[in-house]
């Protein structure tokens, strides 16, 4: 009995406790005997559970993907350089005729550019260079071209690196398209050469190769007009174009310039031209004497035109870009005119954390602008492709960011919820308007 009564005690306990409770359920249930299940309800459950699935897996990617957030700085950062990377095609000009100049604001320029970039010929044949007396010949082995230069043009391809850095293979093994380099061809001299300059410097002063002397002629502000009579430059290949014999000499069909040239941070203009740019006496001077004018046909494709390392979703508006010269048209200078902004890439890794590494890069816009150039003007303006840069005082930075795992869980719920929700209105909807169109029928039968 003693022990009866502490059992009732305790679940009279348990009893008020759970009454309590009870009164705040807003769950509120039906006896299974007063339940209705019906057809139309059983296929909304089902449809209801196939829109949470695809609602969940969608929300589930869209956790995944991070979000870009954009924000506009002013550019503290004028120190530095940047790298333009590029690939062009000049289908009707050799790689002999072409030359890169990139000429800054400040005054500083860099002429003839060679490292970080490779000239490939597009096209191949039998090339020689022969020569009689004291001279020597430089032959070039099949699917070779001669390396030819055009009125002082230094498109020199000796220790020409290609974009990746590592140096091109020979030309020798036979491969197509690949840039000719002088130095596995250039004839030995004796240790005690020492080389004519031909005037051009004091008597004693050596120029043992074709290089030396255009810097010699240079240094005096003299233009070399033709280089046939250079001995250092027959011995090595290098002779100057002789008009009508261009095409059948060279047997080629234009040239590939791909590479990249690395740059001040300050406004500019990178420049591809038929011809040589050198300086003289504090002065920059143009030579393409020896090519001829009806010669320089300036259609090129740009393949890639870039600035900075690549980052995801950037777009290059010079990529793809072509320009043709019509065959009674005049060269002319192709200018396109660049606005750079700096820009900054952050990334993120797992666990919504943030990457060390920020990829500082750059974006640009650009307006186009052909100016044709008669012959009577080709002194004065030079035919060429110019990208004319200027740098934004606005720094833009892209930042990637995930939602956090918490806020996926309320979305997640939110969609459970409301899927119930809208599918338990629609079933009670369908049920009662079934209903009242029963009693509809009843009545009318009665």
């Amino acid at each position: 009995m003693l022990a009866a009564g502490r059992g009732v005690s305790s679940g009279g306990g348990g009893s008020g406790l759970s009454s309590r409770l009870t009164g705040w359920d807003t769950f509120s249930k039906t006896v299974e005997e007063f339940r209705e299940y019906t057809f139309t309800g059983g296929m909304i459950s089902l449809l209801s559970v196939g829109v949470i699935l695809v609602l969940t897996l969608f929300e589930f990617v869209n956790y995944l993907s991070p979000d870009r957030h954009t924000e506009f700085l002013v550019d503290s950062e004028r120190l530095g350089t940047m790298k333009i990377f590029l690939d062009i095609d000049f289908p009707a000009l050799r790689c002999d005729w072409l030359g890169i100049d990139a000429i800054e604001m400040s005054g500083k320029s860099q002429l003839s550019i060679e490292n970080h970039l490779s000239k490939t010929q597009l096209g191949g044949g039998l090339a020689a260079v022969e020569n009689s007396g004291d001279t020597a010949s430089t032959v070039a082995k099949q699917g070779l071209t001669k390396r030819l230069m055009a009125s002082g043009r230094a498109s020199r391809l000796r220790n020409r690196v290609s974009p990746s850095g590592s140096a091109q293979k020979d030309a020798a093994n036979g491969a197509p398209n690949q840039a000719f380099h002088l130095s596995q061809h250039v004839q030995p001299v004796s240790k005690d050469y020492c080389g004519s300059c031909y005037g051009a410097l004091k008597e004693g002063e050596c120029c043992n190769t074709c290089n030396d002397v255009r810097r010699a002629f240079q240094k005096r502000g003299w233009v070399l007009d033709s280089t046939n009579s250079i001995e250092q430059c027959v011995r090595e290949g290098v002779v100057s174009v002789d008009g009508a014999d261009d095409d059948s000499a060279a047997g080629v069909a234009g040239c590939n310039i791909r590479g990249y040239v690395e740059i001040d941070k300050i406004a500019g203009n990178l420049h591809i031209l038929p011809g040589r740019t050198y300086e003289a006496e504090g002065q920059l001077l143009y030579d393409a004497n020896n090519i001829e004018f009806s010669k320089m046909n300036l259609s090129h494709t740009i393949h890639h035109f870039t600035i900075g390392d690549s980052f995801p979703g950037r777009t290059n508006p010079l990529d793809g870009a072509s320009k043709t010269m019509q065959e009674d048209g005049y060269p002319g200078q192709h200018e396109y005119f660049l606005k750079v902004v700096p820009t900054a890439y952050k990334s993120i890794g797992w666990w919504n954390r943030m990457r060390s590494d920020i990829a500082d890069t750059y974006q640009y816009s650009v307006t186009e602008y052909f100016h044709r150039v008669s012959e009577k003007d080709y002194i004065s303006s030079q035919p060429g492709v110019y990208f004319v840069y200027d740098l934004s005082p606005i720094a833009v930075v892209y930042e990637d960011r995930r939602n956090s795992f918490a806020s996926f869980l309320v979305q997640l719920c939110a969609i459970v919820g409301g899927v119930f929700t809208v599918s338990g209105m629609l079933d009670s909807s369908i049920h009662t308007s079934a209903k009242v169109v029963q009693k509809m029928r009843m009545g009318k039968k009665d």
